[in-house]
């Protein structure tokens, strides 16, 4: 009889001790799930499941995918001498700074829900954040001037109040941008066209009536963008209404100038000053 008690007494004992540990990681579980609002504590429970099925290879891909920057088709060095022929002063480091700053601009320009002035913005009056990621502590090192056609403001724009429409804010903190390189470059009868790819790492997070709906605020997401440069090298033949107030002309008689680097007008003979970046305009941004 001593020894049945003794029995049923472990039994007991070892039946509250589990019931104790049970209840406790219930409590943890319920813990995690309330403070797992960041992509990288959904991909640690993803984690803890993969090593019990004993499979973690594409977890761990997966993770090692996000913090690594995203690859860029880079063909710089392809194209700068064909630019350098068709653009002698052109300084394409420059222009490369100048639209990584502009593509901040844009972001920047989402998150405070206002694209207002983004087509005649200047480089050097950007946020103070901006100016820490690329201009540094040299003056002189800063960007050149890029300005930006009437469509890539709409885009912003059209971006905006679609975010609006749904009651949503987009935030983009703690921006850096990786890698720039020339994608492409073509010409036609009225413009030229440079495409950049661009590698670049945010904070990036969406809200809907104050809750984070999308995005973390503690992870950063590595992003592709591909940039588009335009310069109008002919107006008279253009074919898009949206480019005709970028046109290059005389500033004695107003003709059209129509060759890449022209110094003299065919028209009156006066003197020009040499077609240069700041007539690049940046025409649109796309997330590739």
């Amino acid at each position: 009889m001593d020894t049945l008690l003794v029995i049923l007494i472990i039994i007991v004992i070892i039946v509250a001790a589990v019931g104790i540990l049970v209840m406790n990681v219930i409590r943890a579980i319920h813990k995690i799930e309330r403070a797992a609002s960041s992509k990288a504590i959904q991909l640690v429970g993803d984690m803890a499941q993969e090593l019990l099925s004993g499979d973690v290879v594409d977890l761990s891909q997966e993770l090692m995918a996000n913090q690594k920057p995203r690859s860029i088709s880079d063909m710089t060095s392809a194209y700068a001498p064909q630019l350098y022929r068709d653009f002698p002063d052109l300084n394409v480091n420059q222009l490369i700074s100048a639209a990584e700053n502009k593509l901040c601009s844009a972001l920047m320009a989402i998150q405070e829900t206002s694209a207002q002035g983004i087509d005649n913005r200047d480089d050097i009056s950007e946020s103070a954040s901006v100016k820490e990621n690329f201009f540094g502590a040299d003056e002189h090192d800063r960007p050149v001037f890029l300005g930006a056609t009437p469509d890539f403001a709409a885009q912003i724009q059209r971006h905006i109040e679609s975010r609006a429409s749904e009651n949503k804010e987009e935030y983009f903190q703690r921006v850096k941008i990786h890698r720039t390189g020339i994608n492409s470059y073509s010409k036609t009868a009225g413009t030229c066209v440079i495409t950049l790819q661009t590698a670049i790492e945010y904070l990036h997070y969406i809200k809907q009536n104050g809750m984070i709906v999308s995005g973390s605020t503690q992870t950063l997401e590595q992003a592709r963008y591909d940039l588009s440069l335009l310069y109008v090298q002919d107006e008279s033949r253009l074919q898009s209404s949206e480019t005709t107030a970028m046109g290059v002309t005389c500033p004695n008689c107003g003709a059209p100038v129509r060759g890449l680097g022209q110094r003299i007008c065919e028209y009156c003979g006066s003197a020009m000053q040499s077609i240069d970046i700041r007539i690049w305009r940046m025409n649109k941004f796309i997330q590739s």
